[in-house]
Formats: C-alpha cells, sequence, structure tokens
C-alpha cells in the first residue's frame, strides 16, 4: 500500500528547486525518484514560484500545496500577526494555510525540513508519532530549554550527519534512539555524465585560456565560507602554470535573489587586485548548470571555517571526478575522504596550508587524476537512488 506523505518546504525557496538551496534540491531528488519507484503519496508544501510552478506539472506522484507570497500576503499577514498577540492559537499566515491544509487531509507522516517555526505550528494539530523533523544544519549548538523543548515534538529526528545527530543529543537530551542519520544526495549521474574536457564554449564565455589549471569556489561568498583565506592563499602560490579561479556563486545569503554591496565585497575585490592569477566571478548559477563549470574545473577548493553539517559542494565535484580541498569543518570527514581530497584544519595555519596543497595538486596531475578516480567511486554513496531508499526507510521504520 502507498503511504501518504506531507514535506513542509523551509522557506522561501520553491520546490521544485528553480533558485537553487540544498535542501530544496535534496527534496527535489526524492520526489524525482518517487516518480521512478513510486511507493509515496507525495504533497509538498511550499512557496509559490512561477518556475518551480511549471515544473511543478510533471509530476504525476507529488502534489504541491502552494504558499503565495505576493503583496496581499503580507498584508494579510501583517493582520494576523497583529491578531496573534491577542489569540494564543492564531499563528502566522504561511502556519495558518499549513495547518488548515493538515486539519482537512490525512497523512501517514509529515516531515518538517529544518523549521522550527513550522514544526512547533505543525505539532499543535499533528500527533507526535506522525511528525518527523530533518535538521540540516547544526541548529541544536547549544544546550537550552528552548532546544529541548522542539526536540521532544516531533516522534522522530532525521539528521544530515552525525556529527549534527551527536550535536542535537548532547544539547537537546535527546535519545538515539529516535534519531537517524541520513547522507546527503546529489544529482550524480548529472555530474558524472558531465564528460571531463574543454568545454570550448563556456571557456570562451568565461574568457579562460584552455591552459589553464582552473580551480573552483562554489558557495555563498560570505565570510564563514573561508573566500578570504583563500584569496590570501594564492598571494604565495610559485607554479609554472597559469591559473583561473572561478568564483560560483553570489554576494551574501540570498541564493542570487539579490547582491548584495558591503564592505565584505570591497573587501574581496582588493585582495583581487593584489593577485597575478586571473579570478572570474559568475554570479549566481543554476543547479542544472554547475555540472558544465565543473567539467571545466581542476581542483574544488571548499575552505569553510564554520561547523558545516555536511559538505554538498564537495560532494557534487567528486562525483565529477575533481579532487577537493576542504577543512574538517563539522560533517565534512563524513562526506570527503583523506584518498579524495586534503582535509586541513581550522587554525593559524590554513592560509599557508592552502597555498601548499594547491601547489601539490597543481604540480602533480597523476595525484589530481588518482584523486578523482577515488572521489567519484566515494561519491556513489550519495546517489538519489540510495537517498530515496533512506528516506522511505527512516521514515517510517518504529
Amino acid at each position: 500500500m502507498v503511504k501518504k506523505i506531507a514535506i513542509i518546504v523551509p522557506g522561501i525557496l520553491p520546490v521544485p528547486a528553480t533558485i537553487g538551496g540544498a535542501i530544496e534540491q535534496s527534496i527535489n531528488l526524492l520526489i524525482d525518484q518517487n516518480e521512478i519507484f513510486k511507493k509515496l503519496e507525495i504533497t509538498i508544501i511550499s512557496t509559490y514560484e512561477s518556475k518551480a510552478y511549471g515544473l511543478s506539472g510533471k509530476y504525476k506522484f507529488t502534489k504541491f500545496l502552494w504558499i503565495h507570497r505576493g503583496l496581499l500576503y503580507e498584508i494579510i499577514n501583517f493582520a494576523f500577526r497583529v491578531c496573534a498577540k491577542f489569540f494564543d492559537n492564531l499563528d502566522h499566515l504561511d502556519s495558518e494555510i499549513i495547518k488548515k491544509h493538515l486539519r482537512k487531509n490525512f497523512y501517514d507522516k509529515i516531515i518538517i525540513h529544518g523549521n522550527t517555526t513550522y514544526l512547533k505550528v505543525v505539532s499543535k494539530v499533528v500527533a507526535k508519532e506522525k511528525l518527523i523533523f530533518y535538521v540540516h544544519s547544526n541548529i541544536f549548538s547549544e544546550q537550552n530549554d528552548n532546544n529541548i523543548a522542539i526536540c521532544n515534538l516531533p516522534g522522530k529526528i532525521i539528521c544530515v550527519s552525525d556529527f549534527v545527530k551527536n550535536e542535537t543529543m548532547k544539547n537537546s537530551h535527546d535519545t538515539e534512539n529516535m534519531i537517524d542519520v541520513i547522507r546527503n544526495p546529489i544529482d550524480y549521474d548529472s555530474f558524472v555524465n558531465c564528460k571531463k574536457e574543454i568545454n570550448i564554449k563556456l571557456m570562451r564565455e568565461l574568457n579562460i585560456n584552455p591552459e589553464d589549471i582552473i580551480i573552483l569556489f562554489v558557495g555563498r561568498i560570505v565570510e564563514n565560507k573561508g573566500i578570504i583565506h583563500l584569496l590570501e592563499a594564492f598571494k604565495n602560490i610559485e607554479v609554472n602554470q597559469t591559473i583561473t579561479l572561478i568564483v560560483i556563486g553570489s554576494f551574501g545569503s540570498l541564493f542570487g535573489l539579490k547582491e548584495s554591496k558591503s564592505i565584505f565585497k570591497e573587501k574581496i575585490m582588493d585582495l583581487v587586485d593584489q593577485l597575478n592569477i586571473n579570478v572570474v566571478f559568475t554570479g549566481f548559477v543554476q543547479n542544472y548548470e554547475l555540472p558544465f563549470y565543473h567539467s571545466i574545473g581542476d581542483i574544488l577548493v571548499m575552505p569553510s571555517l564554520v561547523e558545516e553539517a555536511a559538505g554538498k559542494t564537495a560532494m557534487e565535484a567528486m562525483a565529477s571526478g575533481i579532487p577537493v580541498i576542504t577543512t574538517t569543518a563539522g560533517g565534512i570527514p563524513e562526506y570527503v575522504s583523506m584518498d579524495a581530497g586534503i582535509l586541513l584544519e581550522r587554525n593559524e595555519y590554513l592560509v599557508n596550508n592552502l597555498t601548499n596543497s594547491l601547489v601539490k595538486l597543481i604540480e602533480n596531475p597523476d595525484l589530481r587524476e588518482k584523486m578523482g578516480r577515488a572521489g567519484q567511486k566515494l561519491a556513489l554513496n550519495f546517489h538519489p537512488n540510495r537517498y530515496y531508499e533512506d528516506y522511505v526507510n527512516a521514515i517510517f521504520e518504529r
């Protein structure tokens, strides 16, 4: 018998994942796999976006409840927020929409991805044993009454790494037998099948010399992703080959919805002016375009300074056969092995170690190839097929 589940998307980014977002991309891969295996009848509760709405029509086994966040939404939501101060059972507009839907429709399980506000709201109308909270980041990094209360609401918690699981258990008094770990998925086939060859058209568009060693940085251009440390590392590089650094991503944390102008951005540009390498900023790149950039890359650097829950950027690089230089932050070592990349400690020597690691891989094409093969093999663990099976098993066991 096919099980019915509702998946609540965490925020302003939609599913299908037309604007990006690691959580949204994972959910997108899940519903894609469900079209093949048909084990679930899924309802996605998501922010409305025109392109996402257009793509939703291709799904036969997934329905969509859209939350329209336009001007009318903002006006009505303001009224709800005012009224919520006087009525305990009244929540913000999107929460009221979700509660109304869940009251009227039966689901075997409701999975809330990442949004603790939605978890609190849904727990008012759904039995605990039906509720699953999916933790994608280290949101329970401190032990306090609020974290303990939140973790008591669902019947099960799913984490993306052992690191996040251990932090959740430590800081919320949660018991191990109600927490599962599911490794994040990637669109494995798209990265593997995008051949490792010179993409002349893309090279020309980016004004890159095909003979260059191409270093990739992929992610939001914010301080805690280590972009400054990477640029500092390039100051001292001495090799016999010309280098191009491609920085793929938007400034700030709005996934390409708006480019921010800040002192941080000015600092980045000042550093770039001091380097004797070619640096290309692409801005926001859509998910489906990333494999083309990976196909021209030689090395990917992910010098994260924060406790990453996982390491999607590194996973995609490995699937593309690219060696990775990253840090031991959070759950990254659970996703990147030492034979597929170089893992560095986040200490005062990070810049120097980044420089040395880059030189080592730039000057050793055989090592790059060896690491690339190992990474591609490891990345099979993140195939959407595996994710789908793990997801179904986790939400319906116990």
